[in-house]
């Protein structure tokens, strides 16, 4: 049942976003290829790589996100929450900044529709990239 979760989030993230890549015999990760960026960021897309806890999806204490290295903001602001370099960022080796974003809940349900679901998460991380001064 959780597989058919994914298929069907990953389905409409591709129909969202485009190109999509995944896990397809854990579900441990989703890579959004073009995630459009709010206006702040000198690009207007990145890479969106998500670290998912598999097949516990309610536990939203295992969702991670990854963004492109290059990122850098109109403003010239700093960045506070987006780690490039390693320590924080465990994928810093492989030219993705880990975004420090923190989810208070995600209730998903098995039908996706009634329940949360990861495009939902997406629109999370966008509005938190671009609502965050300093980010």
């Amino acid at each position: 049942m959780i597989q058919r979760w994914y298929e069907i989030n990953i389905t409409m993230l591709c129909r969202c976003y485009g190109q999509v890549s995944y896990d397809d015999l854990n579900f441990s990760w989703i890579k959004v290829h073009s995630f459009k960026l709010p206006p702040v960021f000198t690009k207007s897309y990145t890479a969106l790589l998500i670290s998912t806890p598999g097949q516990n999806i309610e536990n939203y204490n295992g969702y991670d996100f990854y963004l492109d290295k290059e990122l850098e903001r109109k403003d010239n602001q700093p960045m506070d929450h987006i780690f490039g370099r390693s320590g924080y960022n465990d994928l810093s080796h492989k030219n993705h900044a880990r975004l420090s974003l923190h989810l208070k809940s995600f209730r998903p349900a098995l039908d996706v529709i009634s329940g949360e679901n990861l495009l939902d998460m997406c629109e999370v991380v966008y509005s938190h990239l671009g609502q965050r001064k300093g980010i």
